[in-house]
């Protein structure tokens, strides 16, 4: 463990305490509604990292950025070892592809998601006709339906295996009961 400080680091250090004075300030101003987590300002914890200066902070925030953004678009890290031999320019070029790959699962998602919804409520509708009850009736026999195993009937569950937004959860408990 040294025990001096490089002009670097102290400025690594100030550059990280500055980050986290705005996300307090940030959170303070909504404290009910805004949660932040600060970043370690102790400089023998980047150390151990190997980063020891601003230019070296901003890179292996990019690196985590792009390493998260890729898991959200594809469901899988990518490899740190490929990621730390990128330039900082291909880097920005990476994170830049995969924010558009991301988009693109996103609103994917969303298509089917839409669909389900749209497949629900019809078999609801559907239901009701049939069966000549209301919604909250026909929406159980359409749950019980689903339902295999005692575990299964939680909502959470149920929303997740339909596919269905959580926006379901409330009438899904009630249907339930």
């Amino acid at each position: 463990m040294r025990n001096e400080t490089t002009e670097s680091e102290k400025n690594l250090t100030a550059h990280i305490q500055r980050e986290n004075a705005k996300r307090s300030a940030w959170a303070a101003e909504d404290p009910e509604n805004r949660v932040v987590f600060l970043t370690v300002d102790d400089i023998e914890h980047w150390r151990s990292y190997g980063i020891h200066s601003v230019e070296d902070y901003d890179r292996y925030q990019l690196v985590n950025v792009v390493v998260d953004t890729h898991k959200d678009a594809f469901g899988f890290k990518p490899s740190y070892g490929e990621l730390m031999s990128m330039t900082t320019e291909d880097l920005q070029e990476q994170l830049i592809s995969v924010e558009r790959s991301l988009k693109a699962t996103m609103e994917g998602e969303a298509n089917a998601e839409a669909i389900k919804v749209e497949e629900f409520e019809a078999a609801i509708t559907k239901t009701m006709e049939t069966g000549n009850v209301d919604r909250n009736t026909a929406m159980g026999w359409l749950l019980d339906a689903e339902i295999e195993d005692n575990y299964e009937k939680s909502p959470d569950y149920l929303i997740w295996s339909l596919g269905l937004p959580s926006k379901y959860a409330k009438e899904f408990e009630k249907a339930l009961a």
